[in-house]
């Protein structure tokens, strides 16, 4: 099993400007470690997406919204690499300080499977379905669930898959994937009311996201 992909998003209630127009090159260059070839967008509504290929880290900083992904296939790199980042456009932004109302820590997972794919579904059939006319029709198979621990919520979905389906959840591509495997999707979130989150708020919360989602990952590559 490893991580696929590793994305924080934070929704703020202020609609506060996203970041000073002098700050925007300077912000993608902290990001990509050398001056933006493309000069980041001038208008807020657009808001600025920065690229970083060598790291595989995508920032998208919105009005009210900021999105940082990482994609890496060891946890523990990708995760430094979001603290790393966060740090970098909370210095920046001008809505840090803004009561955040949503935050949430999206893992994506790969479960490698050593068989065929046809056994693959027949496993996750077992797994999660009972027998009926319409699953015996189905050529491919997949779930959606929404915990509560009162807490927290996530939206968790998975299903077998290729490496052609896979690619699909990718920004940068390149990336080895099995012939075949099960992919997890775990969102957890919290809805907040005017709560204000500093940079060691978030590190913790997703330092506890990533174990949910690692966990909830485990627990359905055992399933099958």
């Amino acid at each position: 099993m490893e991580i696929l992909s590793l994305i924080l998003e934070i929704r703020f209630s202020d609609k506060t400007p996203l970041i000073i127009e002098d700050k925007r090159q300077k912000l993608a260059e902290l990001i990509l470690g050398e001056p933006p070839k493309d000069k980041p967008s001038d208008a807020p509504k657009i808001g600025m997406v920065v690229n970083h290929l060598k790291t595989k880290t995508r920032v998208v900083v919105e009005e009210s919204r900021l999105a940082i992904g990482v994609e890496q296939s060891d946890i523990k790199k990708a995760k430094k690499r979001l603290e790393e980042t966060l740090k970098i456009v909370y210095d920046q932004v001008s809505y840090k300080d803004s009561p955040v109302s949503r935050i949430g820590v999206r893992t994506l997972w790969v479960c490698p499977w050593n068989e065929s794919f046809t056994s693959l579904l027949t496993s996750f059939r077992k797994a999660f379905y009972k027998d009926n006319s319409l699953l015996k029709q189905a050529s491919d198979v997949g779930i959606a669930l929404t915990f509560d621990d009162g807490q927290a919520k996530a939206n968790y979905s998975c299903g077998p898959m290729k490496p052609i389906q896979g690619d699909g959840f990718l920004v940068f591509k390149g990336r080895q994937l099995p012939h075949d495997f099960t992919f997890v999707d775990v969102d957890k979130y919290k809805i907040e009311v005017q709560r204000t989150y500093d940079i060691g708020d978030i590190k913790k919360y997703i330092a506890n996201a990533i174990t949910y989602g690692m966990d909830k990952a485990k627990e359905t590559e055992n399933l099958l």
